[in-house]
């Protein structure tokens, strides 16, 4: 438990950055499989007579919601042994994760800052998180 974690994350995916003490940079990326919200056109017929057609709206978001939350039981079982946590990414994603981690008593102190972040490549992040611990590049 002594790595210091970045993490950029948004809907789509999450990439971690595990820092060691001297520097030493590890990534993992996590995909998630988050489907993008829709809306219903309310054109769609079935073949069955009086049928409803397609998916209802309430359910497609009760679906999302459900994968969003399995994807951040899935990052937040990948940094549980950080001893620090630094949280950054567009959109809501990181604001969501942040409060998946607070309600996990071994986590909930660990998070250093929530910051936002436009789009990133992979060293850019990188460098980010090794700018927010101060280690050498």
């Amino acid at each position: 438990m002594n790595q210091n974690i970045g993490l950029w994350v948004d809907h789509g995916k999450a990439f971690i950055v595990y820092v060691s003490p001297d520097g030493e940079a590890v990534t993992k990326t996590i995909e998630s499989d988050i489907e993008p919200l829709t809306k219903s056109t309310g054109g769609g017929r079935t073949k069955t007579p009086y049928g409803k057609g397609g998916v209802s709206q309430e359910k497609s978001k009760i679906r999302r919601q459900h994968k969003i939350k399995e994807f951040y039981d899935d990052i937040i079982s990948q940094i549980s042994t950080a001893k620090n946590i630094y949280l950054f990414g567009p959109g809501n994603a990181k604001k969501e994760l942040n409060l998946e981690v607070k309600k996990s008593v071994n986590l909930s102190e660990r998070v250093l800052a929530v910051e936002p972040a436009d789009k990133m490549t992979d060293p850019q992040i990188i460098a980010k998180v090794k700018n927010f611990y101060k280690l050498k590049k």
